[in-house]
Parts: C-alpha cells; structure tokens; sequence
C-alpha cells in the first residue's frame, strides 16, 4: 500500500515538474531570443540538450561536419555532463546557451525546457522562411549505412529496446565529410602556455591521454562501461612513464592510484579549466587511452588514435579505423568465449538477454599492459619487439580488435 502510494505521488510530481518547466519556458525563452537578437538572422538553428557527454560530440559534430560551411547557430540547454566549452571545436558553430532562472542545470530540467523552446522556434521559423529549425536524431537519420533498424540492451538487462541509427556518423568521420573538431590556435596556446609552466619539456607528440571510467548508475552500464580495478592500469602507466611520455588523466582516473608515477598529470597539477583541458587532450594527445565511454568520440573524429581498453563484444565498437579495442572477456557457465564462440553467439549476449547468464570478466593488468604496448608500436613506431613483456606474443587482427 505505501509503495503504491509512493509510486502515485512521484508520478504526481514528475508531472507538475514536467509542465511547470515546459510553462515556464514558454515565458523565459522569448526573453532569451530578444536577447540574442542575432538569433533572428540565423538560417540553420540547432536547440540542442542531451544528458550524455558523447551524445553532446556526436550532436555537434554531426551538425558541423554535415552542414559545413555553413554556420549553425545551437542554442545548447546545459546538462551537467556537458562540457559549456565544446562547441570551442567546430568553426562553423555559433553558440548560445539558454539557462532557466530556476531550474538551471537540474538533471531533468533541461529534457522538459527543450520542449518549451523547440515550440518557440518553430512558431519563429513560420515566419521567418530563411530560418530552419533542425532536429538531432533526426540528423542522425542521414547518411545511414544501415538497412535494419537499431536496438540496444534494455536497463532491466532482459529487452531490446529501439536506438536511434547513428551509423551515418561512420560515414562522416570515415569520408572526412566536413572539418574534424580542434580547438582554435588561441585556446591551443593558452592550454600550452600552462603546460609548459608546469612541464618545462612538454611536447604534444609525447602526450598520452587516460581516461577511465568508474561504474556508471545502470545495471549493464555497471559492467559494460566501467573498468577493471584501476590498479590493474598500474604497470601500463608506469610503462608509459619509463617510456618518457607525458600522461594526463581524466574522467574518474584515479588521482591516489596513479599520483606517485613520474609524468603523470591531473587536471588539479594546472590551472587551467577543467573542460578547457578536456578538449585539448580529447583533440590534440598523441593517443587516448579510455574505457568505452562518449568522450572518445571526440578523439576518434579528431584524428587522433584511440586504444579502448575493456571494451564489450559485440555491444560497441570503434567509428574509426584508427582505433584498437581490447574487449572484455565473457563468461558462459563457466567457459570463456573465443573470438570464434562470439561471431557465432547472439548479439545480445553481453546484456544478459539469454538462458546462458552471461557474465562480464575485465583484463588483469597484463592484458592491458599487452594492450598499451600494441598501441604505441602501432601509433607512434618507438617501442622495440624485444620490449614485449614476457609472455604469449600480441596478436592484432585486421580488425581492430585486440587479442590478449
């Protein structure tokens, strides 16, 4: 009985909060484009919120790269994974930020605002021909090399739930339709100026990049995403350190694990804004290093090479033939699954969607040790045969995808 009377007052709640954002907005936002009266003149508007950090890459550069050179005028609703500085990395971007005075920044808000404010634009564009309004998944639609429709584990790990098709960003990174993302030569020098301070022989071709990730709020999220104990990264980023690079790490690497290894850096180690840091290590690095997770996105369609480490088969994979992927292993009452095993198993494997019970096993520190080296042979052409460690010799297929 108390449950069910939880339950009804917090779909009572979601429900005022709902339509008091979406009404508020429909006050707050006129005031907004009287504000930004450069608004009006703008004949490709993008309103744009997300609460994914790799979905806010993908949402930009898509935009960018398909529309360029024309100028896209996004009117970004903040979400707190967002990175405020993001739209710094594409030069046919004008960007504006909408902010509520009462709801700014909440986790829910921004998804009820952008109701509001998609509504307000369209009334505009009615009267002004020159103006379109433009949709993110309905950008994702275009240039699709997919001929069947999209799905993804559900959160309750037993559905299959729709996704949208984003396969047509494949084709934009893979043909270099557009202008790949990096931050302006002013930003550059100032992320460089305080390096230097700090690092007196910094140089971006020894910048290494680590991103880890901790366990994310979902049930599969918590294996899929996340990584192996961080101390397990222990002797890769020692070996990195041996090998005279400059190692900054973001995300949730943890400071207290890595902090006592020469050449490696945290955002707290520079003064410089954290989001600003962000960009310039996702776009300009000699290599990332991370856990599947949407910052990469950003690197990959940078250019710059990318080693996903614990990544899940088949579930993700790589937008760039670039990156290298070391896949988690996967557990069958007890049998770990071969490369062989997986191109012949479900695809749903990995989200528990059969009788099987599939668990998820991470690499132990050799494994990524393994995995690191590869790259940098791959990447940058300065690691020797003979600096394997002892052990099974690496195989790279074609693919990219790492066996270890």
């Amino acid at each position: 009985m108390i449950l069910k009377l939880n339950k009804k007052l917090k779909n009572i709640f979601h429900f005022v909060y709902k339509y008091s954002v979406i009404f508020l907005t429909l006050f707050e936002f006129p005031l907004f484009l009287l504000k930004n009266k450069k608004l009006f003149s703008a004949k490709i508007v993008y309103p744009f919120w997300n609460q994914s950090f790799g979905h806010q890459i993908m949402g930009f550069d898509y935009a960018s790269r398909l529309y360029f050179p024309r100028r896209i005028a996004v009117i970004h609703i903040p979400h707190p994974r967002n990175n405020s500085k993001l739209s710094l990395c594409f030069t046919n971007l004008d960007y504006f930020c909408f902010k509520s005075v009462l709801f700014n920044q909440s986790h829910y808000w921004g998804k009820h605002a952008y109701v509001g404010v998609r509504f307000c634009l369209l009334i505009v564009s009615s009267l002004n021909t020159r103006m379109s309004v433009i949709n993110q998944f309905n950008l994702y639609k275009t240039l699709s090399i997919s001929t069947e429709r999209q799905f993804v584990g559900g959160e309750d790990g037993k559905t299959l739930v729709p996704y949208p098709d984003t396969t047509g960003y494949m084709r934009l990174i893979r043909d270099s339709i557009g202008r790949k993302p990096r931050l302006n030569l002013q930003e550059i020098s100032r992320v460089h100026r305080e390096l230097k301070s700090v690092i007196p022989s910094f140089s971006e071709d020894r910048l290494i990049c680590v991103l880890l990730r901790n366990k994310g709020g979902w049930r599969n999220t918590d294996l899929i995403r996340s990584s192996s104990p961080q101390e397990n990264y222990l002797p890769s980023l020692e070996w990195l350190s041996r090998k005279k690079y400059f190692v900054i790490c973001l995300g949730e690497t943890s400071s207290g694990t890595f902090s006592n290894i020469d050449n490696i850096y945290f955002p707290k180690d520079f003064n410089i804004d954290y989001e600003l840091l962000n960009l310039f290590c996702l776009t300009s690095s000699v290599g990332l290093i991370c856990n599947q997770s949407g910052p990469y996105l950003l690197a990959e369609s940078a250019g710059v090479p990318c080693l996903i480490v614990e990544n899940v088969w088949p579930t993700y994979g790589s937008w760039n033939s670039n990156t290298l992927i070391a896949n988690k292993k996967i557990d069958v009452g007890g049998r770990i699954l071969t490369d062989q095993d997986l191109y012949g198993y479900a695809s749903t494997a990995a989200f528990g969607l059969t009788h099987d019970d599939p668990k998820l096993v991470g690499l132990d520190s050799l494994q990524i040790l393994k995995s690191v080296i590869v790259f940098i042979k791959k990447f940058t052409f300065r690691v020797k045969k003979y600096e394997y460690p002892i052990g099974s010799r690496i195989k790279s297929s074609n693919n990219p995808i790492i066996s270890v």
